[in-house]
């Protein structure tokens, strides 16, 4: 008797169920509101695959592989087309991008530079790096307060790079000659990163991964030529120390890209929150996860720290909501309407 029929065709159900869920998910926009997405159909996602794979046991049969294929033919062609999936490269693309168009408005080249990629996250850590490596940056360092899943990190690089190999005129930004750039490519090795093994894939580059915290940094100071950061600076509570210390990092005439993102981060999680709320809470409030300065306040302690700011752009701005001003405490009660109504800054610093 077929192992399906003695299971009384379990695995079979299961992976229907899967695929009900997932055209679900992912034949609806992946931009929808997340809070929405985390709930019910998030952990009914979650608990399927779960018991998808515990159902798997050993090499996959004819039967088992027919059923995953549509499986990961429909998910995977929906994330390629996501700019919101965080092991994608168009995700990579996104975050790196306006760092070096804003470099390249100020003259400023990668190319013989070491480069940091302050706060690269646990899902794609060496994603940036890696596009700056083949721009001609001399070396890079990542650094998160977490360490990485290495295979999922490997398998994402590997996809990065393919695409960095196949349509090089969307990656190769820098003045160094197309030939370098696809060598540099080369030097990592592919079919390491393919099976997920990331130090072996690694091994002929010179990219770094550090967990490390911005108050105790385990980087040399004054050795970082380049650095930039996505949605990191706003999590620094001691925003003044935390300064102090990137300063001592960077090597005189360095500059920095950040991108700060300014709203109530419960508002990602939660229907309960907007992109103000936190800004109702009392002076001595916090919820260990945003720092609450506005603009004017960062560019001041840039400026105190002895930064030279080049630009300070505003990205995002919106009104607040109708009868929220009446609500706000402290400080943020006599701020004015456009420093409130700012939400997000782009930032080009400079080590003077």
């Amino acid at each position: 008797m077929h192992p399906l029929v003695k299971q009384g065709f379990k695995p079979l159900l299961k992976f229907q169920l899967l695929r009900k869920i997932l055209h679900r998910l992912f034949f609806f926009s992946l931009e929808e509101d997340p809070a929405t997405f985390a709930t019910f159909e998030g952990a009914t996602l979650a608990s399927s695959i779960d018991a998808m794979e515990s159902s798997i046991e050993g090499p996959l049969s004819d039967h088992v592989w027919s059923k995953l294929e549509p499986i990961y033919i429909s998910s995977r062609r929906k994330l390629w087309q996501s700019r919101k999936w965080r092991y994608g490269p168009l995700f990579v693309l996104d975050n790196v991008k306006p760092v070096f168009e804003k470099l390249a408005e100020y003259g400023i080249s990668v190319e013989g530079k070491v480069y940091c990629d302050l706060g690269c996250g646990t899902n794609h850590p060496y994603g940036t790096s890696a596009v700056m490596y083949i721009n001609g940056a001399t070396s890079t360092i990542a650094t998160d307060l977490e360490d990485s899943d290495n295979q999922r990190a490997a398998e994402a690089l590997y996809d990065l790079l393919q695409d960095c190999l196949a349509d090089p005129d969307s990656w190769h930004w820098s003045s160094l000659p197309r030939k370098q750039y696809l060598t540099r490519i080369q030097n990592f090795n592919f079919k390491a990163l393919r099976e997920g093994n990331l130090e072996a894939g690694l091994a002929s580059v010179p990219l770094k991964h550090i967990v490390t915290s911005i108050y105790e940094p385990s980087i040399p100071f004054e050795t970082i030529d380049i650095m930039s950061s996505r949605a990191v600076l706003e999590h620094f509570l001691d925003f003044e120390i935390a300064c102090q210390k990137l300063w001592k990092l960077m090597s005189p005439g360095a500059i920095a890209y950040h991108l700060i993102d300014l709203v109530d981060h419960r508002s990602y999680l939660s229907l309960e929150y907007h992109q103000w709320s936190f800004l109702a809470e009392d002076e001595q409030w916090s919820d260990n996860m945003c720092n609450r300065l506005r603009a004017s306040e960062i560019y001041e302690c840039f400026e105190k720290t002895g930064f030279k700011v080049k630009a300070y752009d505003v990205t995002k701005k919106a009104e607040m909501p109708r009868g929220f001003r009446q609500k706000l405490k402290g400080r943020f009660a006599s701020m004015s309407d456009e420093e409130l109504n700012t939400l997000q800054i782009a930032c080009l610093i400079e080590k003077v």
